[in-house]
């Protein structure tokens, strides 16, 4: 019984930080559709399966990190410069 209490403690306490890393503005800055909202049957499935949420976020967050470290400094594309568009004069 005391194992799991603190599964499901553990659980509450990630998806709780999960929750609040969902509502903060570096978030939704980034995030692909900000306004979708985390309903209570995602946060029961996060409590319950909170060990393999965990292991795709750090598998994905490591693969990100050891991609991005890979590529040679000059290489990189930063900030919004990415998003500018070419402008190309119309030729007369």
């Amino acid at each position: 019984m005391n194992t799991l209490l603190t599964y499901i403690a553990i659980g509450t306490t990630f998806m709780f930080l999960v929750d609040m890393f969902l509502r903060t503005k570096t978030f939704n800055k980034y995030a692909p559709n900000p306004d979708v909202k985390m309903r209570n049957q995602d946060r029961i499935a996060g409590i319950l399966l909170w060990p393999i949420l965990l292991g795709v976020f750090l598998w994905s967050f490591f693969a990100a990190f050891l991609r991005h470290n890979q590529r040679p400094p000059h290489t990189r594309k930063r900030g919004p410069s990415v998003f500018k568009k070419n402008k190309k004069k119309k030729k007369k």
